[in-house]
């Protein structure tokens, strides 16, 4: 079947397999965001920290990863597409083994945070290379023959990540990343044409991307305050929601004066395709991001499950 899509007019066997390569560079990622949730229970154990720091592991993961696609922008417009995307890639498989060997919690939380910035631009750059690979006319092909494993990463990221857990160690979880990144590396250097930059005179919103990081820190922070204390009725979650809000006033301060030329424009929000797509893109990160974190703690400590599903006697 693929070589009858191979075939089809305008989509030639090598936009096909560069195709392949730049799908092949973002599973790791993908995987690694899924296979964590089933070692939460045991990091906790292994680092002698309690599941209020543990969780930063996977929260700092996914804000560096929100960071990093405006960067990833910027990068694209500065530098060649093709030389950021396996950089990326390969710096993501150098970090991944620093996160397996780290020995206490605080190296492990800054090397996931620093996953996390590499797997926002590796999966950014990454619809962006499709598009520019087989053209705007023919991505809907290329992304129906390569959306299988990339749909598989994060669904089998957990049974992974369980059977790793259980036959090996939490660390396995990330020094399998070095695997994919050996076979991914040298395919998309021989099949990935170049990219020339878009616009080397772009600048980045630095100022912006500083604030929306630390305004979402901080409300974040506060949240998980309020789970502490279960109430929102306590110091630490006033400061930091407050905290919080007092940058979010400062963003649409800045963004007004800077007439919508920043990293987020607010403008953005006023038609309501964009405001109803974001909508629901955050309430969809809440039903998925919440279980995946909640349901494996909650079949290994209250029905004894072991990270391969089998109960414990």
């Amino acid at each position: 079947m693929a070589k009858d899509k191979a075939k089809e007019p305008g989509l030639t066997r090598g936009s096909l397999l560069a195709a392949w390569a730049i799908a092949l560079g973002a599973i790791a990622p993908m995987l690694d965001s899924t296979m964590v949730n089933i070692a939460i229970d045991t990091l906790s154990k292994d680092f002698h920290t309690t599941l209020d720091t543990i969780q930063w592991a996977i929260t700092g993961y996914v804000l560096a990863l929100a960071i990093a696609v405006p960067v990833s922008g910027w990068l694209m417009n500065r530098f060649n597409g093709k030389k950021i995307f396996i950089g990326a890639v390969i710096a993501f498989g150098l970090i991944s083994v620093l996160a397996g060997i780290s020995r206490d919690i605080s190296s492990f939380i800054f090397f996931r945070l620093l996953q996390g910035f590499s797997a926002g631009i590796i999966t950014t750059l990454m619809s962006t290379l499709l598009v520019q690979t087989a053209g705007p006319e023919n991505v809907g092909k290329v992304m129906a023959i390569v959306s299988t494993p990339m749909i598989l990463g994060p669904i089998l990221g957990p049974v992974i990540g369980g059977f790793i857990v259980q036959g090996a160690s939490w660390h396995w979880i990330f020094f399998i990343n070095v695997f994919i990144v050996l076979i991914a590396a040298p395919l998309m250097i021989k099949k990935i044409p170049d990219f020339e930059p878009f616009d080397k005179d772009s600048t980045l919103d630095v100022f912006g991307i500083i604030d929306l990081s630390f305004m979402s820190a901080a409300l974040i922070y506060g949240i998980t305050k309020a789970a502490d204390h279960a109430s929102f009725n306590n110091r630490e979650t006033i400061l930091w929601v407050g905290i919080g809000l007092a940058l979010a006033v400062i963003y649409f301060v800045y963004n007004r004066i800077r007439k919508n030329q920043t990293v987020l424009p607010m403008n953005l929000f006023a038609r309501k395709s964009f405001a109803a797509s974001s909508i629901g893109l955050f309430l969809a990160n809440i039903s998925v991001m919440g279980p995946m974190l909640i349901l494996p703690l909650y079949f290994q400590n209250f029905r004894h499950f072991t990270g391969s599903k089998q109960r414990l006697r």
